[in-house]
């Protein structure tokens, strides 16, 4: 369930589709992570802070 709401976040977000790509193969293989993740977003009162904390958090190069 968790990780159909995080790909449900992602896709509903402005990302591009390599990102997009990027994030869903990065919460498959790290599912551990996904519930913290949901559990911050749900927070965040804009599209922008959810942006914002995705790719501080999970799309560092």
């Amino acid at each position: 369930m968790s990780d159909t709401k995080i790909c449900n976040i992602i896709n509903n977000l402005t990302f591009t589709e390599k990102e997009r790509t990027t994030l869903c193969s990065y919460f498959y293989k790290n599912s551990d992570v996904i519930d913290k993740a949901i559990s911050y977003l749900d927070t965040c009162k804009t599209s922008n802070e959810k942006l914002d904390f995705i790719k501080e958090t999970f799309l560092k190069n």
